[in-house]
């Protein structure tokens, strides 16, 4: 049985309206959602009797089925093993792991960084609007950027793992120095600068608490600690 409503509370009134209909057989909700929902829900279906997946669609849902569509699931390992030839007709599969939450916080980090690289690149965009640059021209420097900081993204990551933060991409204090100005350009064109000026406000903290020698990865230690 495969679900893909609205949000919870239409999966929970189905749920709800099918009842132990459900014992025997696995449930897989792909329905947009939070980890603790996810895990309400295998809950939900593990007190009736049935297996559980949850599933993240990581492509608009009408391209399910085709190469561009991929699936994220957690969850029971026994219904994934057993269903899994299946789950890949609808397109590629990654199995995060029997905690039913993990799909749902995956899809939402994924989904939430991409919101954040794409208005921070409308930002970007707009700002060299401004100078009259087209976007189209501009389009394959910022490709190039992001191309080159995959290899920067592995060792921040490693970096934030370790909790140790070696100067990637230049310590703190490099930072710190440029970033006024890059806040007073954007401002100047009339462009959106709160997203920059969040970054100096944790930048500036980190290096006043004695860590301007660090890299940008240790500003992880700024947010997972935000000042009360």
């Amino acid at each position: 049985m495969i679900l893909c409503l609205s949000d919870h509370a239409a999966v929970l009134e189905t749920l709800d309206s099918v009842g132990d209909a459900v014992s025997g057989r696995v449930l897989v909700d792909l329905t947009t959602g939070t980890p603790d929902q996810g895990r309400a829900t295998a809950d939900w279906a593990a007190e009736h009797g049935a297996d559980y997946l949850d599933g993240g669609i990581m492509a608009d849902p009408e391209n399910s089925g085709t190469p561009q569509t991929s699936f994220l699931y957690s969850g029971s390992h026994g219904a994934f093993e057993a269903h899994e030839a299946t789950l890949r007709v609808l397109g590629e599969v990654t199995y995060l792991g029997t905690d039913a939450g993990l799909a749902s916080l995956h899809f939402m980090a994924l989904i939430g960084l991409g919101y954040e690289t794409w208005i921070s690149y409308l930002d970007t965009l707009a700002l060299v609007g401004a100078e009259n640059i087209a976007a189209t021209r501009f389009a394959p420097f910022a490709t190039g950027m992001f191309t080159a900081s995959t290899e920067l993204m592995s060792a921040m990551a490693r970096a934030v793992d370790d909790g140790d933060y070696p100067p990637d991409a230049g310590p703190l204090s490099v930072h710190q120095a440029l970033m006024d100005d890059l806040i007073d350009m954007r401002e100047s064109r009339g462009v959106d600068a709160e997203r920059l000026k969040h970054v100096k406000a944790l930048v500036d903290r980190r290096v006043a608490e004695g860590h301007g020698a660090e890299g940008f990865s240790s500003l992880i230690e700024v947010i997972k600690q935000p000042s009360t």
